[in-house]
């Protein structure tokens, strides 16, 4: 059995819609409404990328002594050292970096911190809850169709962080019109509001 791409672009229209549909009941300003919209849509896309196509057999798909790598930079080296062609490299290294930037842009627009240095955690828990997503996937179906890799936490990391520097250097009027407009008071409410 394998699940394909599309499935996981189908459930986020399926979540969207009713989000959207709530926030538009609520009058939530415009640019949280299209906020939501890209949030999800970016979820679906990452979903689709590195939890699809799911392959259910485990007979084809079986654990090896690759299937689970914790020790850092090993693949990353792998790939740089090797004679790895240079599609490969650019798909795993940068490919895992960039596709980490918009949750870094848009993570201080979704949750707000009185502690920066919280964004860290959150910075660190999105690559792994994909790699632990793979994981039990795998578990479930018996099946290793895709390798788990602290390599892949660490490009991922290094992607939110690049997100969240461009984050910083955005100007005050792109801020203002994704952020929540309430109090200062609600300032946690803006989680709830997208």
């Amino acid at each position: 059995m394998i699940i394909e791409r599309p499935f996981a672009l189908f459930l986020g229209i399926v979540i969207l819609i009713p989000l959207l549909i709530v926030s538009i009941k609520k009058k939530r300003p415009t640019g949280r409404k299209i906020l939501l919209i890209l949030c999800v849509m970016y979820i679906s896309l990452v979903a689709a990328i590195t939890i699809f196509p799911i392959i259910a057999d485990p007979e084809i798909m079986v654990f090896t002594d690759k299937t689970i790598n914790l020790q850092p930079f090993s693949t990353i080296s792998e790939l740089l050292h090797d004679n790895s062609d240079t599609e490969t490299v650019v798909l795993q290294l940068i490919g895992n970096i960039v596709m980490c930037i918009p949750f870094g842009v848009s993570l201080p627009f979704i949750i707000v911190h009185k502690h920066k240095f919280l964004y860290i955690l959150d910075a660190v828990l999105f690559p792994i809850i994909i790699e632990a997503v793979q994981l039990l996937i795998s578990f479930i179906y018996n099946s290793y169709y895709r390798t788990i890799d602290i390599d892949d936490v660490i490009l991922n990391f290094s992607g939110v962080l690049v997100g969240y520097l461009i984050y910083l250097l955005l100007p005050k009027f792109v801020k203002e019109f994704f952020s929540y407009t309430g109090k200062k008071s609600d300032c946690n409410n803006a989680v709830k509001s997208s």
